[in-house]
């Protein structure tokens, strides 16, 4: 019998809340979407990030064309004929275009609704969600604007987290000793390797188990003795192994174009992960960053291909460290503690080419 995983022991169960509480946003609304305008937005119908690039396009004035991919069939466009049937915009927002729909989990998480286990339905389920990304892709592939934010498929390249931490070293960020690995063996040899304790993280998507009711969610988790114990019987699946850093501090930084908006939060020493505080509220403090540490964070953000980054760094008592970027990143949470004009960058960047 297959045992659990490192990622499956160390991931947290968190209920889900009912889908009925999910709130109703300007993309569940839209019945139908020009194929001209301004600016094109792609995502999910209940992202309030798209809601609010919406709402201070419409107040400038801007026309606006909204695909909601979680909605099928899909908003906006319900035949396409290439070569001929090409759009043209000024610029495209593009957060996500995962077509499967996500359900409220906790804070700003999500975790998307769950197949029938097993079965034909299933395997359909599962084939009609490809092809229809597919033609999602392909429908992008044929829109003419000089401004992506992100580009998918940059996004996609970006989001793998080895090309992370190479973009970041080559830009002068310092990144801690890491390990990407299934293999138990090597596992073990790192943790005795780095010495000073080890913590787990996910290479991708951080659900690693859903159900009807919750999900398991996989934070920044310290590694113990008792887990590694167990793994020379488990089956482990690949996962990133870092050595562990003692914060001082840790950023969230921004990154719209060459704007840099930069958020710092305190954290206890003894804490893995900040992220587990967010139901409670954590409280960050707008910063600006010493020059050279803010071009670096610039320069790994362009060397990803991205013109919109959110990036995580770790800050300890001798150096600040580099931990990852997030191509759709959420930041509704820090414009609206910080009041940080983070979405009307985004519509100036958006705006900024094109007659």
């Amino acid at each position: 019998m297959t045992r659990a995983s490192l990622p499956e022991e160390l991931a947290e169960t968190w209920e889900r809340r009912p889908r009925e509480a999910r709130r109703e946003s300007i993309g569940t609304r839209a019945s139908h979407i020009s194929r001209d305008g301004d600016v094109m937005l792609v995502g999910y119908a209940a992202d309030e990030h798209l809601d609010a690039v919406q709402r201070a396009l419409a107040g400038r004035g801007r026309r606006v064309a909204r695909v909601n991919v979680d909605r099928w069939p899909l908003e906006g466009w319900q035949a396409h004929r290439p070569p001929d049937d090409a759009w043209t915009y000024r610029g495209v927002l593009c957060r996500d275009v995962d077509g499967d729909r996500p359900v409220a989990h906790h804070a700003e998480r999500c975790v998307r609704v769950s197949p029938a286990s097993d079965g034909p339905a299933a395997r359909v389920r599962v084939f009609a969600t490809a092809q229809a990304r597919m033609a999602l892709f392909g429908m992008l592939g044929a829109v003419d604007a000089p401004t992506w934010i992100n580009d998918p498929w940059a996004a996609a390249r970006a989001e793998l987290k080895g090309n992370q931490f190479c973009a970041a070293v080559r830009a002068g960020l310092r990144v801690p000793r890491t390990l990407i690995s299934d293999d138990a063996r090597a596992i073990r040899a790192f943790v005795d390797e780095v010495g000073g304790g080890v913590v787990c993280k996910s290479l991708g998507d951080p659900v690693v188990w859903e159900s009807d009711r919750s999900a398991g969610f996989l934070y920044t988790s310290q590694v113990t003795e008792g887990v590694l114990a167990g793994l020379e019987d488990r089956t482990p699946v690949p996962a990133i192994y870092q050595e562990r850093l003692i914060p001082l501090a840790e950023h969230r930084i921004t990154v719209v174009g060459d704007e840099v908006f930069a958020a710092r939060v305190r954290v206890d020493p003894d804490a893995v992960d900040w992220r587990r505080r967010l139901v409670d509220g954590v409280a960050f403090d707008a910063v600006s960053l010493a020059p050279e540490l803010e071009a670096a964070v610039r320069d790994t953000v362009a060397r990803l291909g991205l013109r919109f980054g959110a990036v995580d760094l770790l800050e300890t008592a001798d150096a600040v460290w580099f931990l990852e970027v997030n191509p759709s990143g959420a930041y509704g949470w820090l414009e609206r503690r910080l009041d940080l004009p983070i979405t009307e960058a985004i519509c100036d960047q958006l705006l900024a080419d094109g007659a």
